[in-house]
């Protein structure tokens, strides 16, 4: 695929690796564990993106051992 630069590359990386975990979700597992390749026409690799930047995960808080929750 050809992009104009590297920023609308990394940009469309980041919306596959999106609809990639959106997939996984449906079945309760999500792995961050990889990557997309992003390399120009003669293949030198140019950047990657990991699939834990791609999204930002919000855990709820607990509270530390000892404390009241609130």
């Amino acid at each position: 695929m050809d992009l104009p630069d590297l920023a609308a590359a990394r940009k469309k990386a980041i919306e596959g690796v999106r609809s990639m975990l959106s997939d996984e979700i449906k079945t309760g597992r999500i792995d961050l564990a990889g990557r997309i390749e992003i390399t120009d026409e003669s293949g030198n690799l140019l950047a990657e993106i990991p699939f834990e930047e791609a999204v930002r995960i919000s855990m709820p808080r607990r509270p530390e051992p000892g404390q009241q929750p609130g």
